[in-house]
């Protein structure tokens, strides 16, 4: 495994435990409106749905600015550049 393989490995595994981290913030955070949606009839397939795509959008979210940046950057000048005449 290369460098560049091993380093895209790791950088996937932090953002998975990040969106994990805030999904399972906002479920703890929304209990109160999770029990008041089921009160009111919603199912759990309902409420996991939910919860579901917002982790889908918070990922999809992070990916496009993630990919957006590292275009950015990778166009980026690095400096001044010599021209180096044969």
């Amino acid at each position: 495994m290369t460098n560049l393989q091993a380093m895209s490995l790791l950088a996937l595994l932090v953002g998975f435990f990040l969106i994990y981290s805030a999904v399972s913030f906002a479920v703890v955070q929304r209990r109160p409106i999770i029990s008041a949606l089921r009160a009111l009839g919603a199912t759990r397939s309902n409420v996991l749905t939910m919860l579901l795509c917002e982790a889908a959008l918070i990922g999809a979210v992070g990916a496009a600015v993630g990919v957006l940046l590292g275009v950015l950057i990778g166009r980026a000048p690095r400096g001044p550049r010599r021209r180096h005449d044969q």
